[in-house]
């Protein structure tokens, strides 16, 4: 990924932080228009334009950018509202016709964490994930008599079709590589699939069910560490989490999310994602599930600038045609010690399952 200037992160996380309200502003550098350009660049790499936005409507008017780029980026936050209006209406949609074939879904990340920011139509969107209850054999009968083609995976079911761009169906929400902790998690699903919680759509549009907050302090962070494992993991992803973690919690409340995490070995993941919550994006200690860790919080972000959201913007390992990736074996042993030291049972198993399914 394209190299940034500190003032530029600097300046980055700034603007995060005055969009989500966990800074007040106060002061904020004069930057050049090419300081400006870097800075745009991390909002788009990070997916965070629109909260980048919110941000500098803070700004007084001498400190915000030059004219043609203060325009392209309200053009950019009107594109992302306006999709942020038409997957509300497909979330709505999708999970009022699966509630009535009787698989009482429940709407995972996306639409409903948007609900959580100070400005839910500036999240950037992506799909409407719906996990379905009702047995993976049912729920696959049913798919397979309805859409003449599936992309079926291990984790979810996308029908393609017109009118479903973007629409993931889940018999399950998650899983773990670690046989042990994959059993506790099929544990805790099955009573979480009960909890989940009617919510509003924003501006009228409908009702949704999403996971209660107890399921998602373990189910979101599962689903960033996958990520993290696999692809890559952005900044949008651990920003959902402090969303989430921002709505509150009792301390019993904390001591049982806890719990289900230490149980699944996600602890010291979890503990990096606290410092980065913490240091770079002012999440207040009354919101932390448990103590921050520097070293492994510094390797996570580390990581989230070098592959940007989704590891999208991750070009180690991609080459062009006679062309020699960047990363060497030294580079792979790195981000591979690095990760173990995250989570050693998961990339044991991760390993393992791989040779197993060659």
């Amino acid at each position: 990924m394209k190299t940034y200037s500190n003032l530029a992160k600097e300046c980055f996380f700034k603007l995060i932080r005055l969009g989500i309200g966990t800074e007040k502003y106060s002061d904020f550098p004069t930057l050049t228009r090419e300081c400006w350009t870097q800075v745009c660049g991390l909002g788009k790499t990070m997916a965070l334009m629109g909260i980048m936005v919110s941000g500098i409507e803070t700004l007084p008017k001498e400190k915000m950018p030059e004219k043609d780029i203060l325009l392209r980026l309200i053009e950019r936050v009107w594109q992302t509202e306006k999709m942020n209006a038409e997957l509300n209406r497909k979330s709505v949609e999708m999970y009022e016709l699966y509630k009535k074939e009787g698989f009482s879904p429940i709407l995972l990340k996306g639409q409903g964490t948007a609900t959580f920011y100070p400005k839910p139509e500036r999240r950037m969107p992506g799909d409407v994930d719906l996990w379905l209850l009702g047995g993976e054999k049912k729920i696959t009968e049913y798919l397979n008599g309805k859409f003449d083609k599936l992309n079926i995976s291990d984790r979810h079911i996308k029908p393609l079709e017109k009118g479903y761009e973007g629409i993931e169906l889940h018999t399950i929400p998650c899983e773990m590589n670690s046989p042990a902790a994959n059993r506790r998690l099929k544990k805790m699903l099955e009573k979480w699939k009960d909890e989940g919680v009617l919510i509003d759509l924003p501006n009228g549009i409908g009702k949704v069910r999403i996971p209660s907050d107890r399921m998602n302090r373990t189910y979101m962070l599962i689903h960033k560490y996958s990520h993290f494992q696999s692809g890559g993991i952005g900044l949008k992803q651990i920003l959902d989490y402090m969303m989430l973690l921002r709505k509150g919690f009792t301390e019993e409340e904390r001591i049982v999310s806890v719990k289900d995490i230490k149980e699944l070995n996600l602890e010291r993941f979890c503990s990096a994602v606290m410092y980065v919550l913490k240091e770079y994006l002012g999440m207040e200690d009354e919101f932390l599930l448990m103590k921050p860790n520097k070293s492994l919080g510094m390797a996570l972000l580390d990581e989230i600038f070098t592959t940007g959201n989704f590891g999208f913007y991750d070009d180690r390992y991609t080459k062009a045609e006679g062309e020699i990736p960047k990363a060497g074996f030294h580079d792979k042993l790195k981000r591979k010690i690095m990760q173990i030291r995250m989570c050693p049972q998961e990339v044991f198993w991760g390993h393992f399952n791989s040779i197993i399914k060659s």
